[in-house]
Formats: C-alpha cells, sequence, structure tokens
C-alpha cells in the first residue's frame, strides 16, 4: 500500500514537472519559489486567473506583515517564498481576514487559492506530502453560505420592456451596442464571460444561432429567432461591421466604437447606466441569465430543456437558479382547497335574521 501511494506522489509529481515545462509562462525554473503560484493561475480560466491572482497577492501582503494600509506602498505581490507555505499560515491568515470585514465569498476563494497553490507546490516537489495535507485540511472560519448585500432576483416583464424602449429611445451606437448586449444576457442566457468573449464568427445570420464556448469549453448553440433579438443584433453589427473580433465592443463619449472587446467592468456599468435611465432597480448581468430562465420555466417549458438553454451540466444547479414570485406563491397555494362549509355564526343569530327578512 506504501509503495503504490509513494509511485502515486512520484508519478504526479513528474506531472507537475512537465506542467510546468509545457504551459508555465516564461523560463520559470521548477526550484523558483514562484512556480507554485505561477503555475497555479496560469491553469485556471483568464477570469479565474485575475481574480486569484487578487486573493493571492492580498495573501503574500498579510503573510509579509504588512497592514492594508501598507499594502500600496510596500506590497510585495506575488514575489512571495510559497514553498514554505504551511497550515498554521492559513490558520493565522484566514481569521484575520474575517476580522477585517472580508466577504465569505473572498475568505473561501482565498482559502481555495491557497489550497491549490500548495498542491502545486507538492507536485513539483517543493513541498511535502505531509504538509500538503496538514494546508489541506484547514477550514475555512466562514461557514455556510454568503448573505448577499444585494439579493439575486428576476427582472419582471415591464423592467425587461422599459431597457428595450429606452434604447431604441436614444437609438446612438452606444444604445444599440446596449440592446445587443442585453439580448445576448437575456434572450440568449449567456454568462458574463460568455457575452463578453463572443466573437462576431459565432454568430450566424442564416440560422439566427449563437455558437458559445462555456464553462468547461462545452459549446451549446444558442437560438435568436425572436424578431426583436434579430432587428437589436443586426442593427449593431449594422453600425459595428462584420470585421472579425469580439461581438461587444467599447463605445467612448464621442460615439466612437473601440477595437478591443468589451470588458467585464465595462459590461457592469453599461447595465447600471442602462437601469437608472430606464428607472429600472439594480440589477447585474447574472440577474438577467436567471430571469431567461426564470421566464421560460413561468411559460410552461420544461426545465430539463431550461437546463440545457442555460448550459447546466447537473439539473440540481438549473433547481437553484430558478427564482419564484410571490405572486406564483399565492396562485400555487390557491390549488389547496380546505372543505370546511360553516361560516363560523350560531345557528340562532342566523334564525333570526331570517324573521326579520320574513316580517
Amino acid at each position: 500500500m506504501i509503495r503504490e501511494k509513494t509511485i502515486r506522489v512520484a508519478r504526479e509529481s513528474n506531472l507537475g514537472a512537465i506542467y510546468l515545462v509545457k504551459h508555465a509562462p516564461g523560463s520559470l525554473a521548477r526550484t523558483s519559489p514562484l512556480a507554485p503560484a505561477m503555475v497555479y493561475l496560469d491553469s485556471l480560466s483568464p477570469s479565474g486567473a485575475r481574480s486569484q491572482r487578487v486573493n493571492l497577492t492580498r495573501a503574500a501582503n498579510y503573510l509579509s506583515g504588512l497592514s492594508p494600509i501598507e499594502f500600496k506602498t510596500k506590497g510585495v505581490g506575488l514575489d512571495y517564498d510559497w514553498r514554505g507555505l504551511r497550515a498554521r499560515h492559513l490558520e493565522y491568515l484566514l481569521p484575520l481576514l474575517k476580522h477585517d470585514d472580508y466577504s465569505p465569498s473572498v475568505i473561501k476563494s482565498t482559502l481555495a487559492a491557497l489550497r491549490g497553490v500548495a498542491r502545486w507546490a507538492w507536485l513539483l516537489e517543493q513541498m511535502e506530502l505531509s504538509d500538503y495535507e496538514r494546508l489541506r485540511d484547514v477550514r475555512s472560519p466562514v461557514q455556510g453560505r454568503e448573505e448577499r448585500r444585494r439579493p439575486a432576483r428576476a427582472l419582471a416583464a415591464t423592467e425587461i420592456i422599459r431597457l428595450f424602449e429606452s434604447c431604441e429611445r436614444e437609438a446612438t451606437p452606444l444604445a444599440i451596442r446596449d440592446a445587443c448586449m442585453m439580448v445576448l444576457l437575456y434572450s440568449g442566457g449567456l454568462r458574463l464571460a460568455e457575452a463578453t468573449s463572443v466573437t462576431v464568427a459565432a454568430y450566424s445570420r442564416r440560422a439566427h444561432t449563437l455558437t458559445v464556448s462555456g464553462k468547461g469549453d462545452r459549446q451549446r448553440n444558442v437560438y435568436l429567432d425572436d424578431g426583436g433579438a434579430r432587428r437589436a443584433i443586426h442593427a449593431w453589427l449594422r453600425m459595428r461591421g462584420m470585421r472579425a473580433g469580439a461581438l461587444l465592443c467599447p463605445v467612448n463619449k464621442a460615439q466612437e466604437m473601440l477595437q478591443r472587446q468589451l470588458s467585464a467592468r465595462g459590461l457592469f456599468r453599461a447595465l447600471e447606466r442602462r437601469a437608472l435611465k430606464a428607472g429600472v432597480a439594480h440589477f447585474t448581468p447574472h440577474d438577467l441569465r436567471r430571469s431567461f430562465g426564470t421566464h421560460l420555466r413561468d411559460k410552461g417549458v420544461d426545465i430539463d430543456l431550461v437546463r440545457q438553454l442555460l448550459g447546466h451540466v447537473e439539473i440540481r444547479t438549473t433547481q437553484i437558479y430558478l427564482l419564484t414570485s410571490e405572486k406564483q406563491k399565492r396562485q400555487a397555494s390557491l390549488k389547496i382547497t380546505v372543505p370546511f362549509r360553516t361560516g363560523g355564526r350560531s345557528k340562532r343569530r342566523r334564525r333570526g335574521r331570517r324573521r326579520w327578512r320574513r316580517s
């Protein structure tokens, strides 16, 4: 048993070395103290790497003994000896993040990042297996699900109408771009990363379909057969042109289109601006995707078909994802009837009322 485990560890360590040679940026040495963090970040998706780089940088600054005020002036960034990361460092860091009022999601993602770095340090033979196992067993000080500051919601049909009407009233390149953007998020049910990375070549004008590469590089077809959705996309393509590149691009104050991909932050700001102009309460890009699934369910579409359109693997994810309104709850409760006929008044009183009416 011990021999088999030793062979498995040796094979995985060799795998780590091969991954480092093939995928690590630059000529990073296997024994470099930065190697575990850099290889871990390189193994993530671009959006995941950006967020986890921030978490690792913050963790390195804390572990170096700096206060949050000193991060900008004396911050060490990723320049930290990750080979010496141990369980006691996590037991010191995680309660400190909680004390400094970092959200539960930040604390949990930081823990996941440090576990990932430790795993690569072990695979690169920079950490003993016993140290890695102790570090892996450290638990988050935050238990349970995070309480949302802004609860997730599905937009009402009237809110969707007001958003698109505000785009039609302006009819500027920025407004037409916003209409196309909301078509992708609401009518197509795309995720934020999918909407910003989809290209012009992925859209078929003849079939009115969009080929999207989602999580895990799983591809799916998004059908945009609705007349309003087609008109919004075609209006934007007439302004943007059919040149190669991302479908959504930034538009500056002079209504000039910039030749680059719209960033996630730019999409967030565009929706905030559009909600303010349309008089709609705050919502996120994911709320539009959630509205897509919820409205389909409300119109009687089978939940398994909704799962496929959303690109979910498990139907449980779709069930958690969809929201139920108070009106639907009230209508559902009316389907239960109670066989109780008496109104609660005494017989003597009712008889007296009958005599009075007869007289």
